[in-house]
């Protein structure tokens, strides 16, 4: 048996492996995550705000913590693999200042198919304890809300995007209050981080020659900012008999304003600032956005001593998010026709640009059933199919995000190991509709339309630890 500073320690160590980890980002449905714990990958989280089998629900509906009756610590890994493809044609146009307007100019019509995606790890972490008969505490370190999409640098999608993440980070402390024997109560608080990136190439291409530049001129716009918030979740547990109850729980929307840096990095910097450098930096970079509120109801059932049935209804008020404004953007842009006539390079550097990427996101329902069969003492199997909106129109989806409705099987399974001890695992296959992406973007003076259609494809794999310490 650990003593009380033993075990203290060794949560404190458990801790801190977890926050070296949470640094990854992730790319997931929507970029909203319900993979805050390993098992419920195994049922595509159906029940979640109901069934309270662990300390992960001070997350999913924290008026089930008063469901435990001793001290609990859950710890899991949940892997995304997801694959992007996209297929279309890419419009670059360089807009060039005259005195009547800008104009136009073809810089590079491209057709070809390109890959981005890849493999992130969403690591999570739960601790509930007992005070007393009808309080439970917990904290939790969690990851619902991210986003994450590769493209070449050299692909036909550069110059709309290469590099696009979103990772937040939400440290939450929670408390489950038993009302009555059948009605509890729960709310904690969300202490949030969030980082973002926003990266793509800029370039002439069949312009640079006529401007007397060289014929590649592609150069690297990185933007990275970040912030924290603070938002706030509730719920309620009713148990209608021993057998059946039902949860209702709510997140609050949270909004950022970020900042942090820009650079502006290749040919295009290089001829801004003379041949004196290759990078133009803003220090000063901005941006800002809401993370949208959500409601879940989920039902919980367990028919008999070896099967339970359970399903949840999530609403997602994606509305909120309608754009990413970028502001004090590093760049160049093309020199007035006084600084030309005292003798400066064609473009001149600027770490003022602001430029807008919208998004226009519609509100979405998620729906999960998944059943329980508890074959031993030992051992129990999880099965669960949903359904999953894309808050994504044809008008505004772009390649950072090109998302579809989804339709999700999932299975896994969970071991006693020993008393204290359980692991779980689950494994989640995503059907994703392709995305019609038709959309055009300004930043500076390059346009880019983009007109095709992404198949994606993804899947999950979650592992869990369960100690009842």
């Amino acid at each position: 048996m650990l003593s009380r500073y033993a075990k203290i320690r060794t949560l404190s160590t458990i801790v801190s492996v977890v926050l070296s980890g949470v640094s990854g980002s992730v790319y997931a449905s929507g970029f909203q995550l319900f993979e805050e714990n390993g098992a419920g990958v195994g049922n595509f989280d159906a029940g979640g705000a109901a069934e309270a089998a662990d300390a992960s629900t001070a997350w999913y509906n924290p008026a089930g913590l008063v469901m435990l009756d001793h001290q609990q610590l859950v710890l899991a890994a949940d892997a995304i693999d997801a694959g992007i493809e996209f297929s279309g044609n890419v419009q670059n146009y360089v807009l060039f200042n005259t005195p009547t307007g800008q104009v136009p100019l073809s810089g590079s019509n491209q057709y070809g198919t390109t890959e981005g995606g890849g493999i992130s790890v969403i690591p999570s972490f739960h601790y509930a304890l007992p005070i007393g008969d009808k309080v439970v505490a917990a904290l939790s370190l969690v990851v619902p809300f991210g986003l994450e999409s590769n493209y070449p640098q050299d692909s036909v999608l550069r110059y709309s995007a290469t590099d696009s993440r979103i990772a937040d980070i939400d440290l939450t402390p929670s408390i489950g209050v038993k009302i009555t024997n059948k009605f509890s109560v729960g709310a904690g608080l969300d202490f949030q981080h969030i980082a973002a990136t926003f990266d793509q190439v800029v370039g002439l291409g069949n312009v640079g020659p006529i401007a007397g530049l060289p014929e590649d001129t592609d150069t690297l716009s990185e933007n990275d900012a970040s912030d924290w918030a603070l938002g706030w979740h509730a719920g309620v547990l009713y148990q209608f008999t021993p057998a059946t109850r039902v949860g209702l729980a709510y997140h609050s929307k949270t909004t950022f304003d970020l900042d942090g840096t820009s650079e502006f990095k290749g040919p295009l910097a290089s001829v801004a600032t003379g041949g004196a450098s290759d990078e133009i930096k803003s220090n000063n970079a901005t941006t800002e956005f809401t993370l949208p509120a959500t409601t879940s109801l989920s039902i919980y059932h367990d028919v008999n001593a070896r099967w339970a049935v359970m399903g949840t209804i999530n609403y997602t008020d994606w509305s909120v998010f309608n754009n990413i404004p970028l502001q004090n953007v590093a760049a160049a842009e093309q020199a007035t026709a006084a600084e030309l006539f005292s003798g400066s390079p064609p473009f001149v550097p600027t770490t003022t640009l602001d430029a807008n990427v919208p998004q226009n996101f519609h509100n979405t329902w998620r729906i999960a059933t998944g059943v329980n069969y508890r074959m031993t003492d030992y051992w129990m199997w999880r099965l669960g199919f949903g359904i999953d909106q894309d808050p994504t129109s044809d008008e505004d989806r772009n390649v950072r995000l090109p998302d579809g409705d989804r339709y999700d099987v999932a299975v896994g399974a969970h071991y006693q190991a020993t008393k204290t001890l359980g692991f779980d695992a689950g494994w989640t296959h995503l059907f994703i509709a392709d995305g019609v992406v038709n959309s055009g973007q300004t930043v500076g003076q390059q346009f880019t339309y983009v007109n095709g259609t992404t198949d994606n494809t993804a899947n999950i794999y979650g592992l869990q630890l369960t100690w009842n310490i």
